[in-house]
């Protein structure tokens, strides 16, 4: 689960890392904008929140139904750090 400024956003997760994540969204989002991400890891007890912002916006297809959206993390809590380590190095599927 994604939020921003105008509220919440259905996305789709499309790849993870310990630096960012990259997801697919029905929303155009400006370059650096703020966020919160709620991220299901198979390693985390619960849903930390995790924040960043947008580092590139792409649209997927000619109409601009859909973006590529690259978000860098910025705050991330020491477990949940962890619990991302494991999950890319061990290459697990997302919930």
């Amino acid at each position: 689960m994604l939020s921003h400024e105008a509220g919440l956003l259905a996305t789709t997760a499309r790849d993870v890392s310990e630096l960012g994540i990259a997801v697919r969204s029905k929303s155009r989002l400006p370059m650096r904008e703020p966020l919160e991400i709620r991220l299901s890891l198979p390693e985390a007890k619960d849903l930390p929140t995790i924040r960043g912002h947008v580092i590139r916006c792409l649209p997927v297809d000619a109409r601009g139904r859909e973006h590529y959206v690259a978000i860098a993390f910025t705050d991330v809590p020491p477990p949940t750090r962890a619990a991302i380590y494991t999950f890319v190095k061990l290459g697990k599927a997302a919930r």
